[in-house]
């Protein structure tokens, strides 16, 4: 299961970051969405797609964009 980030948002500075799952969803991957675990991105095949997501402001970022890790 994905753990919480150590990384802030960087729009809100929140740390309720999940990641962004795409490909067509199993049931687990439907609870894990709705109790706030993961982000659903579809299922269409998208070239240097985002894959986090901030629950708070509902911000979508890639890990490799730079962001300040919590100290």
């Amino acid at each position: 299961m994905p753990r919480r980030a150590t990384y802030k948002c960087p729009r809100c500075g929140s740390r309720d970051i999940v990641p962004i799952k795409y490909g067509y969803p199993s049931w687990e991957m439907q609870d894990d969405r709705a109790l706030g675990k993961i982000k659903l991105g579809g299922c269409g095949i998208r070239i240097d797609p985002m894959d986090r997501y901030c629950n708070d402001c509902e911000h979508e970022w890639r890990k490799t964009d730079n962001y300040k890790k919590l100290k």
